[in-house]
């Protein structure tokens, strides 16, 4: 799917345009306080960012985890209701590749996650899903949800 690559290029923050932070369903700041949620490029960040084709694109989020972590699991899917998600294949899962590993409970920390938009990836908006995880016991969990709209 070609959605997979314009995620990874979604993610190199300079002066990225700070989202709305949006926890994922059943999951709030029990075990994570997202801080800000920045994307670069992002042209309407109150409602979707909007990026192009052909361009670079990236994440950066600070998150403050209430537990301790050695290893770190990431997941980025395409939500398409409340129970249908798809997982983008090729993304990285190594959270500890970008960001401190390993975490400390109550310390603020930023994760960056840069790709290229490919030419042929689908135009369309989507509603994505940014999941980080203890990879021994997923309960202890950073989740957010935002919005993004490829052109």
């Amino acid at each position: 799917m070609r959605v997979v690559i314009f995620i990874c290029a979604l993610l190199t923050v300079i002066n990225g345009e700070e989202l709305d932070v949006h926890y994922c369903d059943g999951v709030g700041s029990e075990h994570c306080i997202i801080e800000k949620i920045r994307m670069t490029p992002c042209s309407t960040p109150k409602k979707e960012c909007s990026i192009k084709r052909k361009f670079n694109a990236s994440i950066e989020f600070d998150f403050t985890p209430k537990f301790v972590a050695e290893n770190l699991v990431a997941i980025i899917v395409w939500t398409n209701g409340p129970t249908s998600e798809i997982e983008f294949p090729g993304f990285d899962k190594d959270g500890c590749k970008f960001t401190t590993c390993p975490t400390a409970d109550g310390v603020t920390q930023s994760l960056l996650y840069s790709l290229h938009i490919g030419q042929k990836e689908p135009v369309g908006a989507y509603q994505l899903k940014w999941k980080l995880y203890d990879i021994n016991n997923e309960s202890n969990q950073c989740c957010f949800k935002f919005r993004v709209r490829v052109r």
